[in-house]
C-alpha cells in the first residue's frame, strides 16, 4: 500500500525486506521497503515510524493525492518528514511536520488538510529570507484558508470549512524546545 509513499518519501518502516508489503495489523511490521525504482532526488526523504502511524498519515496523504493534487505536489516540494509529537505543528527548526495522536484518532480528511495546514508554514518558512521569518497572523491565515481550501477539495465536512474559515489566525505559536 505504501510503495508510492516508499517512492516520494523514502517511506521507512524499519523493516529491509524488499519483499514484504504493509500490512493493516499495527503490530505487524512488514512493509514496503524497496526502493530500488526510485531515482528521483527526494529519495533522501524518511519517515521512520510505526506502522500505525504509516498507515494513517499514508491514508491522509494518499486523500490528498488523489483529490488535491496541487496539495500533494506542495507536500513534495516543501516538506522533509512527518513524525509522530507532542503537538500538531510545524517545527521549522527540524523541517518536520510533527502529528499528534488525537489528530491520527479522528477525521481522515481533516488530517490530511491538517497535513497541508503544516505544510504551508514549511512554505514559509523555506520561502522567507533568512533571518525574517516569523510565524505571524498573517502566516496563520494563509495557512488556515489553504487547509480550508484542501479540506473542501477532499470532501471534509462542511462544519469543519466553515470553521477554519471563521478563525482569525490567532492561536497559540509552537516555539522552539
Amino acid at each position: 500500500m505504501f510503495e508510492w509513499l516508499s517512492q516520494v518519501w523514502g517511506f521507512d518502516s524499519g523493516n529491509n525486506d524488499s519483499d514484504s508489503n504493509a500490512s493493516n495489523n499495527s503490530d505487524d511490521n512488514d512493509s514496503d521497503n524497496n526502493d530500488s525504482d526510485n531515482n528521483d532526488s527526494d529519495n533522501n526523504k524518511e519517515i521512520s515510524v510505526s506502522n500505525s502511524f504509516q498507515e494513517i498519515v499514508g491514508n491522509a496523504v494518499d486523500l490528498l493525492r488523489r483529490h488535491s493534487p496541487q496539495d500533494y505536489q506542495a507536500l513534495q516540494n516543501y516538506q522533509a518528514k512527518i513524525t509522530p509529537a507532542n503537538s500538531t505543528a510545524y517545527y521549522y527548526w527540524r523541517n518536520e511536520i510533527g502529528i499528534q495522536d488525537s489528530d491520527l484518532n479522528g477525521d481522515l480528511h481533516y488530517l490530511a488538510s491538517l497535513i497541508v495546514h503544516e505544510n504551508r508554514h514549511a512554505k514559509w518558512y523555506k520561502e522567507t529570507p533568512s533571518g525574517t521569518w516569523q510565524n505571524s497572523q498573517q502566516e496563520e491565515l494563509d495557512c488556515i484558508d489553504c487547509q480550508a481550501n484542501a479540506l473542501q477539495r477532499i470532501g471534509g465536512a462542511w462544519w469543519r470549512i466553515n470553521y477554519l474559515r471563521a478563525q482569525d489566525g490567532n492561536h497559540y505559536l509552537k516555539e522552539r524546545d
